[in-house]
């Protein structure tokens, strides 16, 4: 699979919206997968995190709590500093 990071305009990215919520986490990929979910959005967010698709920043909490030995991942520490730099 090739992915590539967005570019451009903001966009809507629907599976990353809805794993943003925790409702269910017996269907919430984040929940399922976090280090796959993980490498995905390294590999596709922009690194201005004003273009990141609603609900980009909520799903880096839930792959925290989904699985704690990546708070020391160098991936997710990246993409949180990139939030502290709004």
């Amino acid at each position: 699979m090739l992915v590539s990071k967005l570019a451009g305009e903001p966009v809507f990215i629907r599976e990353i919206r809805s794993s943003g919520r925790e409702e269910d986490d017996e269907t919430n990929l984040a929940v399922m997968y976090p280090e796959e979910y993980l490498n995905l959005l390294y590999a596709i967010l922009p690194d201005q995190p004003e273009k990141w698709p609603y609900g980009a920043h909520e799903v880096l909490k839930i792959i925290e709590r989904a699985s704690p030995k990546l708070l020391n991942d160098p991936r997710l520490i990246e993409l949180k500093s990139r939030l502290n730099d709004i």
